[in-house]
Order: C-alpha cells, then sequence, then structure tokens
C-alpha cells in the first residue's frame, strides 16, 4: 500500500503539470533559462522549435513549464517514477535448493519470448504500462516437475510503453540484460533508456530526454514457451 501510494503521488505531480489550455501564453520563464538549466545539468535537448498553431490540438495535454523550479521537479519526478514502479531483485531470487545439480532434464531444449508488464502510471494516464520481452530457452527438470530457464539473449531484450495516448512522451530503449534466478524459474530483466518529454515553454516547444532504467521480473517459463 505504501508503495501504491508513492506512485500515485508521483503520477499526481506530474500530472499536474499537464494541461489543454494555451489561453495564458504570458512567458514567465524563457526558452534561454531552460536551455541553460539544462546544459548545466549535461542535458542535450532532443529538439527546439517554435510551437505552431496547427499544433495547438485541445486532444493534446501538454507540459507547461514556468519555472526552473517545474523542470527540475519533472526531473526528479520520472526518476521517482522509475524507482517506485521498478522491481526488487534481491527479493525476487529464490536460493537454489538443489534441484538443478540431482535433478535430470529432457535433453531438448524449448525456446519461447515472453512481454512481462508491469502498471506504471505516468503523465496522468492511469492505463500504462511498462513493456519488456525477451527471448530464451528452457528445459524441463523430470524430479522438480517443471521447467527451468537455461538461457536469455541480451541482444533480443526490447522495452516500450503501451497505454499513454495523446501526451508528449516516448521511450526509447537502448539496452538489455537478462539474469536467470538462482532456482531457475524467473528472469531479471534490466533495460535502460530515455525518455523523451515535450514540453512548451512559452511559445517554443522543447524535446527533454532523462534516462532511465527498468528493473522487471519475468514468469515462469512455461508461460512464454513457443509449441
Amino acid at each position: 500500500m505504501k508503495k501504491l501510494m508513492s506512485i500515485l503521488l508521483v503520477f499526481i505531480m506530474i500530472a499536474s503539470l499537464c494541461t489543454t489550455s494555451f489561453a495564458n501564453e504570458k512567458e514567465t520563464f524563457s526558452i534561454e533559462k531552460a536551455k541553460q538549466y539544462l546544459k548545466e545539468k549535461g542535458i542535450k535537448p532532443k529538439y527546439i522549435r517554435k510551437r505552431q498553431n496547427s499544433r495547438r490540438s485541445t486532444s493534446t495535454k501538454r507540459i507547461k513549464i514556468n519555472s526552473v523550479e517545474e523542470l527540475e521537479g519533472l526531473i526528479e519526478a520520472v526518476k521517482r517514477f522509475d524507482s517506485e514502479t521498478n522491481e526488487n531483485f534481491e527479493d525476487l531470487n529464490v536460493q537454489n535448493n538443489g534441484i538443478r545439480m540431482f535433478s535430470t532434464y529432457r535433453s531438448s531444449e524449448k525456446k519461447g519470448n515472453g512481454t512481462v508488464s508491469k502498471w506504471a502510471p505516468l503523465l496522468g494516464s492511469t492505463l500504462a504500462w511498462k513493456n519488456v520481452s525477451f527471448d530464451f530457452k528452457c528445459k524441463y527438470y523430470d524430479l522438480a516437475g517443471y521447467y527451468i530457464y537455461t538461457w536469455v539473449n541480451d541482444d533480443y531484450i526490447t522495452s516500450h510503453i503501451s497505454g499513454i495516448v495523446g501526451y508528449p512522451i516516448t521511450w526509447n530503449h537502448t539496452s538489455g540484460t537478462g539474469s536467470i534466478s538462482s532456482d531457475g524459474r524467473s528472469v531479471s530483466l534490466q533495460v535502460t533508456g530515455y525518455y523523451v518529454f515535450g514540453i512548451d515553454v512559452g511559445e517554443w516547444e522543447m524535446g527533454v530526454p532523462i534516462n532511465g532504467k527498468w528493473k522487471l521480473t519475468s514468469k515462469k517459463p512455461e508461460k512464454y514457451i513457443n509449441d
């Protein structure tokens, strides 16, 4: 319950920066100040452009930034969001009970691919999920009576966000790793990438990249086996 409340608080903070109204065009925070702040933080904007009237869609909620504090708050909120929606690998890495050491297994390996999803409300959207996809191999252990992961291909781990509609945000996957738990029944998946938030500063639009790291854990291998 405590973790859920933390997620919702971050969700509310980020959502409070979003608006569909462009009625107040008075510039209280200049684009130059925004650029200077990001430069000091080592963040290079993905784009900076004048906002066009054709982009003023009432169906798209915008992130309107009016001060350095709001820009700093957005960056910190996203970092907390990732921390609160990640899983604790130490709690999920079950100790080896000797099954793999003393059990026999069927010689043929099976292949599979799966997608792990985690509810992650972001930018005012409660219907948002983090998704990590991975390829693997597994074997059936007779004594244990179930399948155990034997191999995960880091090169085929990918990630994406789903469920966010009408918000100026993208997730860009850069790399991923998978680590099989000691009992072989789950895979700890860690991916790195960066969000790009489209923010409004006065009459300007800016794409702000914010680094992210996701940690999710797979279900049992039989859930994903390709028959």
